[in-house]
């Protein structure tokens, strides 16, 4: 018996080329991955960074109108007292009423606003329902 064998092949002559263009491409997606990477982390940075500063500012504004409604509070029932009094007249007395009231509806919106921000705060920090 006799065995014949014959192995061909073929080898490029010069692939040179091809191949530094695919180094090249595999470096710029790379390149423009880590772009990617750094924009979305900028991104969220600033996401959190400024929904911590609505919060603060959110905040500032409650207290600012829940001392504002205690002086309207006072206000009515002053107005109220002297008009028992006979010092000022009953459109006195509704006008102070009208300011607290429209006082305690800016304080809710306000205290609403607040929980909102707070909720932006956790989502942009990554904690939504965690304790920040």
């Amino acid at each position: 018996m006799k065995w014949d064998a014959t192995i061909t092949g073929s080898l490029p002559l010069w692939a040179g080329g091809e191949i530094s263009a695919q180094s090249r491409q595999a470096k710029a997606r790379a390149k423009a991955q880590d772009a990617a990477l750094s924009q979305a982390v900028r991104t969220a940075e600033l996401e959190t960074r400024s929904a911590y500063q609505d919060l603060t500012a959110s905040y500032s504004v409650v207290a600012a109108l829940d001392a504002a409604e205690k002086l309207a509070e006072q206000n009515a029932k002053a107005q109220s007292d002297d008009y028992r009094l006979g010092q000022v007249t009953n459109l006195d007395v509704l006008g102070g009423l009208n300011v607290l009231q429209q006082t305690r509806l800016a304080l809710n919106a306000a205290r609403v606003d607040s929980y909102w921000s707070r909720v932006r705060l956790e989502v942009a920090a990554g904690v939504p329902g965690g304790s920040l």
